[in-house]
C-alpha cells in the first residue's frame, strides 16, 4: 500500500519474510498500478480530446471573426449598388443571406465552446477525483492494517507475558517428580506444591521413613546398607551411605503409623549390573537398613530367653 500510495513499483520487503508471500505482493501491486495507470490513462485521454475540440472551435471561431467584417464590406457595396440599380438583388440577397449564416455559426461555435470549456473541467474533475479516491482509499486501508497491526502486537505482548506466567521455571536442571497435577486444563491454588524437582547434577539422596519403634536407636551420622529393589542385593550387591538428616517430629504414614522421615545421603550413584555401570535414577525404590550398633551371636540367643523371664516375673 504505501508503494501504491507512492507510485512505486517497488516494494520493501522486511527480513525473514517467505518468497512466495514477496512475489504475491508484488503481483498484486503490479495488477493494481497496472489497472490504475489504464485508468489514469483513460482520464487523461478524455481531457486532451476535450483541449483538442477547444482549440479547434477557437480557430473556427477566429477564421469567422475574420470573414465576418469583410463580408460585411461586401455585403454594404452590394447594397450600394443595388440601390443604384447597378446590381442583381438575388446577389445581394444571397450575400446577405451568407453573412447571416456566418454570424449565426460564429453563435453556434462560441456557445459550443463554452460546451467545450465545461466538459474539460469535468474530465478534469474526473481525473482529480480518480486520483483521490485511490490516495484516500489506499491510505484508508493502509491507517486500518498499521491499526490492527498495532492491535496484534500488543495481543502479542499479552499472549507472551501469559505464556510466560503459564511456565515454572526451575532455578537448576532436575527431574520432575510426584506431579500433583496430571490433567490438562486441571486447576490448582496458590502456593500448591505442584510436584518434586531432584536436581540432575546433584549427589542422589533418600528418603526414608524410620518407624516409630526404632527411631530411638537411630541418630544422624548413622552407616546405612542401601537395597536397591530394581538390582537383587544377593547379585548386585549394596549401596553404602549415612543417615544425613532425622526429623523430630513423627508424622502419620498410611497403612503403617507414624514415622519419621529420614534423609540418607549415598557414596555412589551408580551399580555396576554385569559389565556395565548403571546410573541410578530418581524415583527407584530401595530399602534402607542403618547399623544402630554390634552384637555379639550369644545375645541372638539368649535374647528371647531373657525376654520370657523378663515377662514371668511380671505375671502375678
Amino acid at each position: 500500500l504505501r508503494a501504491l500510495i507512492a507510485g512505486n513499483n517497488r516494494i520493501t520487503v522486511p527480513q525473514g519474510v517467505d518468497i512466495e508471500l514477496v512475489k504475491y505482493a508484488e503481483q498484486t501491486l503490479a495488477d493494481q498500478l497496472k489497472e490504475y495507470t489504464s485508468k489514469i490513462a483513460s482520464a487523461q485521454s478524455l481531457i486532451d480530446q476535450r483541449k483538442a475540440a477547444i482549440e479547434q472551435t477557437e480557430i473556427n471561431i477566429t477564421r469567422l471573426q475574420q470573414v465576418i467584417p469583410v463580408m460585411e464590406e461586401r455585403l454594404k457595396a452590394y447594397e450600394g449598388m443595388y440601390q443604384k440599380e447597378y446590381g442583381s438583388k438575388i446577389q445581394y440577397l444571397e450575400l446577405k443571406e451568407e453573412h447571416i449564416n456566418k454570424i449565426q455559426d460564429l453563435g453556434a461555435l462560441q456557445q459550443q465552446r463554452i460546451q467545450e470549456i465545461a466538459a474539460l473541467k469535468e474530465a478534469q474533475t474526473q481525473h482529480q477525483a480518480l486520483v483521490a479516491e485511490f490516495n484516500s482509499r489506499n491510505k484508508s486501508e493502509l491507517a486500518l492494517i498499521e491499526t490492527k497491526i498495532k492491535s496484534y502486537e500488543q495481543e502479542l505482548i499479552k499472549a507472551n507475558n501469559r505464556s510466560i506466567k503459564q511456565k515454572l521455571l526451575a532455578p537448576i536442571d532436575g527431574i520432575v517428580q510426584e506431579l500433583a497435577v496430571h490433567t490438562i486444563g486441571g486447576v490448582v491454588t496458590p502456593a500448591q506444591k505442584l510436584m518434586v524437582l531432584v536436581p540432575a547434577k546433584e549427589r542422589l539422596e533418600i528418603e526414608a521413613w524410620v518407624e516409630n519403634k526404632d527411631i530411638g536407636f537411630v541418630n544422624e551420622n548413622d552407616s546405612a546398607e542401601i537395597k536397591v529393589e530394581a538390582f537383587p542385593f544377593t547379585k548386585y550387591g549394596t549401596i553404602s551411605g549415612s543417615i544425613k538428616t532425622l526429623s523430630q517430629a513423627a508424622v502419620p504414614l498410611e497403612n503403617v503409623g507414624l514415622v519419621f522421615h529420614a534423609r540418607v545421603s549415598m557414596e555412589r550413584n551408580i551399580i555396576q549390573v554385569q559389565n556395565k555401570l548403571v546410573e541410578l535414577t530418581p524415583g527407584m525404590n530401595v530399602t534402607v537398613e542403618i547399623k544402630t550398633g554390634t552384637r555379639r551371636i550369644i545375645e541372638y540367643f539368649l535374647a528371647p530367653l531373657l525376654r520370657g523371664i523378663n515377662e514371668s516375673i511380671r505375671e502375678r
